[in-house]
C-alpha cells in the first residue's frame, strides 16, 4: 500500500505538469546546478561546473553523484534521470515511514497515514518533480531512524559501522543533517555505558572511526580546491554573506554573536513550526504528543531509553542549530525547501502522537470514531494544498525554462566560444551554454571570494563584482537587474543585449534575467 500510494501521488504530479506545461523539466535553477555537475562527473570532467576545475559547488553531493549515475543509465537524458531517481527515493521513503510506524506499534491504517501525509506535504509534492534533493532527504532521514530503532542493539557487532554509513549519506544529502552524528554518538555512548561499562568505548569508537573515514576524502577535496575543509557552498553562503555564528566569530563581532545566539533559534523554530502548522494543523498538533509518547511506546518493543531520545532530540535541536549556523531566512527559501529534513520526522512523530491519543481512549466505539475523524482531517487538510502546490510547481518549471534554459541556449549560440560569462545563477547557463563560467556569488568560483569578502552592502558588492570582472577581462555578465540595481542601470558600464522574462505568482528578484555586454573603460580610467 505505501508503494502504491507513492507511485500514485508521483504519477499524478508528473501527469499534471506534463498536461499543463507540455513537457517535464526542473523547477528552479539550482536543479540545473546538480545537472551540470552530474553531466561533467559522468563525462569524466570532474565534480565541477567548469570542466576540469573541481569544486564542491553542490549542497547535496549525494544527490549529484546519484544523478550522474542515473544520467549514464538513461543514456545522457538528465531530466528523466532526475525523475527516476526522485521516484525511487519517494518509494523508499514511503515504505520506510510505513515500516517505522508499524515497528513502533501502530496499526496499518495509521502507518499508511504516515506515508500519505509525508507524500502530501507541499514541500514533498513540490520536490518530487523539482530536480532537487528533497526526495532523497525524505529517504535518508527516515532510513537513519528506521535502522536506529529497528535493530535490537545499535551498539552490537557491525551495527555502528552501518549507522555511520547512513549518517555519512545523510550529511552528504543535506549539510544540516550532520547534526545526526553527534546525537547518535551521544545516544550510543549512553547505551553502552549502561550495558557494558567496561568496554563502553568500542561501539562509539567504531561509529566515529567509520564516519570520519568516510568524510575525510570530502574534507580533503574541499581543502585542496578552496583552502577550507567546509564546502565552497557553505563558505559562500555564510562567510561571504556575513550570515550565521561562524562568520560572526571569525569577524570578532561579539554583539552579532549574542544576537544570533539569542534570536536565531527563536526565528527558525517559529518559521518551521508556522510552515507545518499551515500545511497540516491536525498532524502538527499531535507532534508534541508524539514526542512524549515515544518514551512510552518504544520500551514495549524492547528498546532502551537512551535510544529513544534520538528522534525527539533531532527534531528539537536541528532548528536551533540551523538558526545559529545557517538561518534559512537568509537564503532563497522558495517553497520552504530548506525545511525538507523535518518532513518525515513530523510525519512519524505526529502519527505516533495520534496513536498515543487514541490508545488513551478506553471506549472502543469512541476510539474508532475519533480515529476516523482525525485520519480524515489529517488527509483532507493537505489535499487542500495539493492543487495549489502542483500549480506552483508548474509555474516554476515553465519560468525556470523561460529564464535559465533559454538563456543558456541563447548564450551558446550568440556569444563567441571560449568567452567567459559571469553569472549570478549558474545552473542552466552552465548546463546549456558550455562556456567558461564565473559565479559572481562565489558558490563555484572561489577566485572571487577575496573581492567579495569586504563588501557589506548590496552597492559595495555590486562594485566589487564589477571591478573583478573588469580586471579579469570578462565581457559578458548575466544577472537579474533587481539583484544589483545600481550596477545594472548604469548604461556606461553595462549594455543590455538580451532579456529573458517570466511571470511568477509572487514577486521574485530573479526575474527578469538580462545578458549584458560589459564596458570597463570608465572604470579603468577612474583607477
Amino acid at each position: 500500500m505505501p508503494l502504491l500510494a507513492a507511485a500514485l501521488v508521483f504519477g499524478v504530479v508528473l501527469s499534471k505538469e506534463y498536461r499543463h506545461a507540455g513537457y517535464l523539466s526542473f523547477a528552479m535553477d539550482d536543479a540545473w546546478i546538480h545537472a551540470a555537475v552530474a553531466h561533467n562527473l559522468a563525462q569524466g570532467l570532474g565534480f565541477s561546473i567548469n570542466p576540469h576545475q573541481p569544486i564542491s559547488c553542490s549542497t547535496s553531493p549525494a544527490w549529484t553523484v546519484s544523478l550522474a549515475l542515473f544520467y549514464l543509465l538513461t543514456g545522457g537524458h538528465i531530466v528523466p534521470a532526475a525523475l527516476i531517481l526522485s521516484l525511487f527515493c519517494t518509494l523508499g521513503a514511503s515504505m520506510l515511514v510505513f515500516a517505522f510506524l508499524r515497528n513502533a506499534g501502530t496499526g496499518k491504517v495509521l502507518a499508511l497515514l504516515g506515508s500519505l501525509v509525508m507524500l502530501l506535504e507541499p514541500i514533498s509534492l513540490w520536490g518530487m518533480a523539482s530536480g532537487m534533493e528533497i526526495p532523497m532527504v525524505n529517504l535518508v532521514v527516515i532510513a537513519v531512524f528506521w535502522y536506529w530503532y529497528r535493530v535490537p542493539d545499535p551498539a552490537n557487532g557491525a551495527q555502528p559501522a552501518v549507522i555511520a554509513a547512513l549518517l555519512f549519506w545523510a550529511a552528504m544529502t543535506r549539510p544540516e543533517l550532520l547534526i545526526l552524528f553527534p546525537l547518535c554518538l551521544l545516544a550510543m555512548t549512553a547505551v553502552t555505558l549502561r550495558k557494558t561499562p567496561d568496554t563502553w568505548w568500542k561501539a562509539p569508537g567504531l561509529l566515529t572511526l567509520v564516519f570520519c573515514a568516510l568524510l575525510l576524502p570530502y574534507a580533503i577535496f574541499n581543502l585542496s580546491t578552496t583552502g577550507h575543509i567546509v564546502p565552497a557552498t557553505f563558505y559562500a553562503k555564510t562567510c561571504l554573506r556575513h550570515v550565521g555564528l561562524l562568520e560572526a566569530i571569525r569577524s570578532r563581532n561579539l554583539q552579532r554573536v549574542g544576537t544570533i545566539l539569542q534570536w536565531g533559534p527563536q526565528k527558525e523554530i517559529r518559521a518551521i513550526a508556522r510552515s507545518f502548522l499551515d500545511h497540516n494543523i491536525i498532524l502538527a498538533f499531535f507532534v508534541p504528543v508524539g514526542l512524549v509518547a515515544m518514551a512510552r511506546l518504544f520500551p514495549k518493543k524492547s528498546f532502551t531509553r537512551p535510544r529513544d531520545v534520538l528522534l525527539p532530540a533531532t527534531l528539537i535541536l536541528l532548528p536551533i542549530a540551523m538558526g545559529i549556523l545557517t538561518p534559512s531566512s537568509k537564503y532563497s527559501n522558495y517553497a520552504h525547501r530548506y525545511y525538507a529534513p523535518f518532513i518525515t520526522m513530523v510525519a512519524v512523530t505526529g502519527v505516533l502522537g495520534i496513536n498515543f491519543f487514541l490508545n488513551s481512549i478506553n471506549a472502543p466505539a469512541v476510539r474508532r470514531t475519533a480515529g476516523s475523524v482525525i485520519v480524515a482531517l489529517a488527509l483532507l487538510l493537505p489535499l487542500e494544498y495539493f492543487q495549489r502546490t502542483v500549480k506552483l510547481l508548474i509555474h516554476d518549471v515553465i519560468n525556470t525554462k523561460a529564464l535559465y534554459v533559454e538563456m543558456g541556449k541563447w548564450i551558446a549560440k550568440n556569444i563567441p566560444p571560449g568567452q567567459t560569462v559571469a553569472v549570478n545563477d549558474i545552473g542552466g547557463v552552465a548546463y546549456f551554454c558550455k562556456h567558461p563560467i564565473l559565479d559572481i556569488m562565489g558558490l563555484a568560483s572561489p577566485e572571487i571570494w577575496e573581492s567579495l569578502s569586504h563588501a557589506r552592502t548590496p552597492h559595495e558588492k555590486a562594485e566589487a563584482i564589477y571591478r573583478y570582472i573588469c580586471r579579469a577581462g570578462i565581457r559578458y555578465l548575466a544577472i537579474s537587474p533587481r539583484y544589483y540595481p545600481s550596477l545594472a542601470h548604469d548604461r556606461k558600464r553595462l549594455e543590455p543585449i538580451q532579456k529573458f522574462t517570466a511571470r511568477y505568482p509572487v514577486r521574485r528578484l530573479i526575474a527578469p534575467q538580462i545578458v549584458y555586454r560589459v564596458g570597463c573603460n570608465t572604470h579603468r580610467q577612474s583607477e
